[in-house]
């Protein structure tokens, strides 16, 4: 995956063609989760052109594309209210959680089960863990985003 650190486009081959993604293309509020997400066409406009910024050959492909080329798919981002994982344990005995990475957890998955274990195996007080689930119940947590 390509991504531009700048404003958070990316792309990567999938297949005879290409993903791309945007989560800030188009102002949009949070809302409550549903079945059927509808897809904005302006969209692949938008991304397109943020992902030739900073690779230059999507221009040239732009430039052949036509709507039989084009699917747009739209969908929901479940975040937590201040957008981290929530790692460690839960109300269930035994139950430890290593989720909600919100579209990054294959980069953030690994270093969050050293954790859960650290949690698991005492090493890491659960009180010194900033992703405890119980975070939001103690009234901790800074939130990022709007609710």
């Amino acid at each position: 995956m390509t991504i531009s650190l700048d404003t958070g486009a990316h792309w990567r081959p999938e297949g005879p063609g290409a993903w791309l993604g945007w989560s800030a293309a188009l102002e949009e509020q949070p809302e409550e989760p549903r079945e059927d997400v509808p897809a904005e066409w302006t969209f692949p406009a938008l991304a397109l052109e943020a992902a030739a910024r900073f690779t230059p050959f999507w221009d040239e492909v732009t430039a052949t594309l036509t709507m039989a080329n084009v699917t747009v798919e739209a969908g929901q981002y479940d975040m937590t209210p201040d957008a981290k994982p929530l790692i460690g344990p839960t109300d269930v005995e035994g139950l430890f959680l290593n989720v909600g990475y919100s579209g990054h957890g294959v980069m953030g998955s690994p270093a969050g089960a050293r954790l859960c274990v650290d949690v698991m195996q005492g090493r890491v007080p659960t009180a010194r863990n900033p992703f405890r689930p119980s975070r939001f119940r103690e009234g901790t947590v800074n939130s990022k985003r709007p609710l």
